[in-house]
């Protein structure tokens, strides 16, 4: 099953220094660099993934499996992000966000949340992947060793579901 990022797009500009220090004088050259970067985890990983911002003037756009999505004028972004979490179905979907109030609105069964931090590091692997730097070595991580049932149980118990 595809996994699908959703991603409160300027909330995490705002909290990684890469797209951060274009603020304020290049707020579009911010935008630009996290695509162009979220498009290339997307070709690395496989996922999925939807950036959500608030905007002036509503419009969406495709590049590859990346879905860019501009808000209303006077609508959120959490407004879209809660609707695209709570209609993925049994999708395995991630919402990007540092904002705690989000988090706590999307989280359930089949939602996980995932830090601007968390997100940075998905990223620069990606990018390491892409150049070859690793020595073509993957890293390797326990959860990605586990059969599926026991994961969906360490997942039930994480939820307290068990």
């Amino acid at each position: 099953m595809k996994k699908k990022l959703i991603i409160d797009g300027y909330n995490v500009i705002h909290r990684l220094d890469k797209y951060k220090r274009f603020i304020p004088n290049d707020m579009d050259a911010a935008i630009n660099l996290f695509i162009e970067d979220l498009v290339g985890l997307s070709g690395t990983s496989g996922d999925e993934i939807c950036i959500v911002f608030d905007g002036a003037k509503k419009s969406t756009r495709q590049i590859a499996d990346v879905e860019i999505i501009f808000t209303d004028k006077g609508k959120s972004a959490d407004t879209i992000i809660e609707r695209l979490s709570y209609t993925a179905g049994s999708a395995d979907v991630t919402v990007v966000t540092a904002d705690y109030q989000e988090q706590k609105v999307v989280f359930r069964s089949n939602v996980k949340r995932m830090a601007p931090r968390e997100l940075e590091e998905k990223l620069k692997e990606s990018q390491d992947e892409v150049r070859g730097e690793k020595g073509g070595k993957k890293r390797i991580f326990l959860e990605d060793t586990l059969p599926d049932d026991v994961k969906e149980k360490m997942d039930r118990m994480r939820r307290g579901l068990t």
